[in-house]
């Protein structure tokens, strides 16, 4: 039988006055992915709130988004460096179970990263999962939360957002530390800001490539799902731009919120936010 007084403690911890305050360390950047990670203590959030105040931080330049924890090695680190598996328990972190997709079933099937990145659901290289609550209903169970007291990552009810302690940031590498370049930050891809931004009806997305090859610009929303894309071909090296006039890809217009404008060239991306207003 598995120990489970850390966890215990941390539940107990979960509705304590100790932690009703943000008290936050300094983002931690993990040396060998460029990739950094924060804990924010704000208690009684939803998962979608979550994601909303992930997405307006920054920190070294970069913008937030909620963790996603895609991997056993960088789930190790995210727990020795913010503290401690009872520490950053029941924190929300960037992985929402999609009902539509095709494998969707309960409770293993379906998941997704909002960043789009690969679910690795079994094997030595995934994460360490808790999906195993027989007693709750399955069906509400659509959000992931840390469960490390245990040692996991569990599916969680957004209905039981008053459980929870805060969520878990991740800043992305800068094109500059992905490229491992130390030339001036015009040797590198950059996407501009978004103008204007918020808009409506169309914004003009710029970026700048460092070499001729193959680039990718798409709108996803929140969640890192595919809304429409702008540019998927060969281009040269220099600037370039692309337009959205808030459609998607049957070409209805979008609902008003916030959506990310992304870039992948090679082994790099970069993302920026932008808002329709209607």
């Amino acid at each position: 039988m598995k120990n489970i007084l850390p966890w215990f403690a941390a539940v107990l911890l979960a509705g304590s006055c100790v932690i009703a305050t943000p008290g936050n360390a300094a983002p931690v950047a993990d040396p060998a992915t460029g990739h950094a990670y924060e804990l924010v203590l704000t208690p009684d959030l939803t998962w979608h709130q979550a994601v909303d105040a992930a997405a307006q931080m920054s920190w070294a330049g970069r913008e937030g988004h909620l963790a996603t924890i895609t991997n056993l090695a960088e789930q190790e680190f995210v727990i020795a460096s913010l503290g401690g598996g009872p520490q950053i328990n029941y924190c929300w972190v960037g992985g929402y179970q999609d009902r539509s997709a095709p494998n969707f079933s309960e409770p293993f099937d379906g998941w997704k990263w909002i960043t789009g990145e690969t679910w690795l659901g079994s094997g030595p290289e995934a994460p360490n999962f808790s999906f195993n609550n027989t007693y709750s209903d399955y069906t509400s169970e659509e959000y992931l939360i840390t469960w490390w007291g245990t040692g996991g990552l569990n599916d969680f009810s957004e209905s039981g957002y008053a459980d929870s302690r805060g969520y878990i940031v991740e800043y992305e590498p800068t094109a500059t530390a992905v490229f491992g370049s130390t030339e001036p930050p015009s040797a590198c891809l950059r996407l501009g800001s978004p103008s204007p931004n918020p808009f409506n009806p169309r914004t003009t997305i710029c970026f700048e490539l460092p070499e001729p090859g193959h680039v990718r610009l798409s709108i996803c929303d929140l969640r890192g799902r595919l809304v429409r894309t702008l540019v998927d071909e060969d281009l040269s090296s220099g600037g370039h731009q692309a337009t959205w006039d808030g459609k998607d890809m049957r070409g209805a217009g979008v609902s008003s919120g916030t959506y990310l404008a992304r870039i992948d060239f090679g082994t790099v991306h970069e993302t920026k936010r932008l808002t329709l207003i209607k």
